[in-house]
């Protein structure tokens, strides 16, 4: 004797979408009177009479037949969960041919009666028990993949429904409206625009997301709700989806007492989209040739150029989305970047004038020390206007003017100041034959690279030259596109520069150790 999920396959089988709810009813009236319900109960999920795998629920769910559905609708809530698994076929099984499930049909076939059914029967039976509250059920609802990977949303992309899209994106609000009652709007927005993003961003065996196949098969308004930015309006605390784009909400007139909150776009589009969208733009192009090629029927040519049309516009709406998201993450850079040089002026400069300015006066404080010093042990008449004593030649080239223990200068009979530990003979040899390099001319001004090539372990002229430019040390760690986005042409010379530098140094650094660590180890 045929199981009574036999019996329910042919019968559905045989009913449409058109059928009237009493001869559903009666049908299935009649095969579950005449089958004993303790002989089903332990009939296995999988029974061989049904051919690959396919359920009641699949078939009622294909052929989008609301009377059959809504007749399970009633015996979930008079029979138990495991009666209804063992006739109709859980909402987690699968067919073995292709793997899909019944949200797939469902979805496919734009089955909004169906989809609420299968909601409502899996929110009562224990397969999907593990999930903490009904949004997550609902989510893992729609992510059951197939044995491509392809989930029941995907099916929703590629055949063009955006009806029922718009109807999960509205149920999911009430959903998690529902599981965050205590929170406010805007932390209700955010879990579900979370759920839903990770939902969409589900890709297939193929790399292919709901996104990228919407566009391959030209679907433009699925694209618009997916990337648009939408508004939810709050009248009085009543919640309302507004799924036209936040800077055209003409068509709802919302009154000023409503309270207009944003929603986030549900995808991020990136290049791997654009990259996908125009391969099947160069695929539906060789196909149009193709037909052409060999006379194919107008009809289908001109299905064709619809697709390449629409896939055309889904294009350059990737395009424009892409444009959008580069100027927004451009303004928010240089918007970064100005507070962190505003910060970085205030705090740093001022620490840098001053320590100049302090060097500076240091200096000038020692030569004044050194002067008052020299002339304090001359007479009047040997001290001249310049503070310094000129002897005149007795004999000899260089005549050194006596000084006190304090002065670590000596000068010489020309006016030039040289130290105690230079001796008159080392003097006077280098002073031969360089008469003309003694010659007061102004010298030439010291490049970038030359300062930046200096031995000394600090120069003060880099800290200038740094100040200068408006140059932090931290832009010195910066990646090759932070320095393309804030610095200047300049900027970047100077790093280059102080880097090679660096770089050199560390290299010599790393054969000096070497050395040193080769005699110690000798």
């Amino acid at each position: 004797m045929p199981s009574t999920r036999k019996l329910l396959l042919d019968a559905i089988a045989s009913l449409d979408a058109g059928s009237p709810p009493n001869v559903c009813d009666d049908t299935l009236d009649e095969i579950f009177s005449s089958c004993a319900i303790d002989d089903d109960d332990t009939a296995a999920p999988g029974n061989e009479s049904c051919a690959a795998g396919i359920t009641p629920l699949m078939i009622a769910c294909d052929k989008s037949i609301t009377s059959a559905l809504n007749y399970l609708r009633h015996q979930i809530q008079h029979r138990s969960t495991k009666q209804v698994s063992v006739w109709w076929g859980n909402v987690t099984d699968k067919s073995s041919e292709s793997g899909n499930c019944a949200a797939h049909h469902a979805l496919a076939a734009n089955f909004q009666i169906g989809l609420d059914v299968l909601e409502y029967y899996a929110f009562n039976s224990t397969p999907l028990s593990p999930y903490s509250n009904d949004l997550q059920k609902y989510m893992s609802l729609l992510a059951q993949p197939n044995d491509n990977g392809d989930t029941p949303i995907m099916m929703a992309c590629v055949s063009g429904h955006v009806d029922i899209l718009r109807h999960i994106l509205k149920r999911s609000y009430h959903l998690a409206l529902t599981a965050n009652n205590d929170s406010d709007i805007g932390t209700t927005l955010k879990h579900t625009w979370r759920s839903l993003n990770e939902l969409f961003e589900i890709r297939n065996e193929d790399g292919c997301s709901a996104l990228s196949l919407a566009c391959g098969h030209g679907h433009v308004d699925i694209l618009r709700l997916l990337i648009h930015t939408h508004s939810v309006c709050e009248n009085e605390g009543t919640m309302e989806l507004n799924f036209s784009p936040i800077d055209d909400i003409s068509e709802t007139e919302p009154k000023e007492s409503d309270a207009v909150h944003e929603w986030m776009p549900l995808v991020t589009v990136n290049y791997d989209d654009v990259r996908r969208c125009q391969s099947t733009i160069d695929n539906l192009e060789y196909g149009l040739k193709m037909m052409k090629r060999n006379n194919a029927a107008t009809s289908k040519q001109e299905e064709f150029q619809q697709q390449h049309r629409n896939t055309l516009e889904c294009l350059e709406m990737l395009k424009c989305e892409l444009d959008r998201i580069a100027a927004k993450t451009a303004n928010l850079l240089l918007t970064q970047h100005e507070g962190k040089q505003d910060q970085s002026r205030s705090d740093k400069k001022p620490n840098i004038k001053a320590s100049t300015k302090k060097k500076r006066q240091q200096k000038q404080n020692e030569k004044h020390r050194i002067d008052s010093a020299t002339t304090e042990n001359m007479t009047h008449s040997e001290r001249p206007r310049n503070g310094w004593c000129i002897e005149p030649k007795t004999g000899s080239d260089v005549n050194l003017v006596p000084s006190t223990a304090t002065c670590p200068f000596i000068t010489l009979h020309d006016g030039r100041v040289i130290s105690k530990s230079q001796s008159p003979e080392d003097v006077t040899s280098n002073f031969e034959g360089s008469m003309e390099k003694l010659i007061s001319v102004n010298p030439a001004p010291k490049t970038l690279e030359s300062i930046l090539q200096s031995n000394s372990r600090y120069d003060d002229n880099a800290a200038t030259i740094m100040e200068s430019l408006c140059l932090d040390t931290y832009m010195l760690l910066l990646s090759s596109h932070g320095m393309a986005m804030e610095m200047s042409p300049c900027q970047l010379d100077a790093i280059e520069l102080i880097l090679t530098k660096q770089l050199n140094a560390s290299k010599e650094a790393r054969k000096i150790q070497s050395r040193l660590l080769g005699s110690n180890n000798e």
